[in-house]
């Protein structure tokens, strides 16, 4: 794209090696990013299964209606929150029901609405003979 578009040649490995400078340079910006976050009163959190190589990885997105963190992690494991929005975290953590989350964190936490909604359908349609 860049060499059809502005004529400008560019290698993979150049490509990661921007990235990887990028990434340096911004460490500074998601730290400041983590420490605002973790002072947001409602927080949500969130993982789905994210392909590396040929590897299972999930993706981790916690955010507020200010922030946004995304973090690529081996693991499906709820501390990658706590690792994002510290130990003092006080605010609400809205998620999803699965269990982790109870088991690894001791924030206060609510479930979001939609998945208690698709619980009730559940429950109704269990219900319904």
């Amino acid at each position: 794209m860049l060499k059809d578009l502005y004529q400008i040649e560019v290698t993979a490995g150049a490509l990661v090696h921007s990235n990887h400078r990028l990434a340096k340079r911004a460490q500074a910006t998601e730290e400041a990013m983590k420490l605002a976050l973790a002072q947001e009163q409602i927080v949500g959190a969130d993982e789905t299964g994210w392909r590396v190589g040929n590897q299972s990885h999930w993706l981790w997105v916690v955010c507020s209606g200010r922030f946004t963190i995304y973090e690529v992690a081996s693991h499906r494991i709820a501390t990658i929150v706590r690792e994002i929005l510290g130990e003092g975290f006080e605010g609400f953590l809205v998620r999803d029901g699965w269990s982790s989350y109870d088991a690894q964190l001791s924030y206060r936490m609510v479930r979001c609405l939609r998945h208690l909604q698709r619980n009730a359908e559940d429950l109704e349609d269990e219900l319904v003979v």
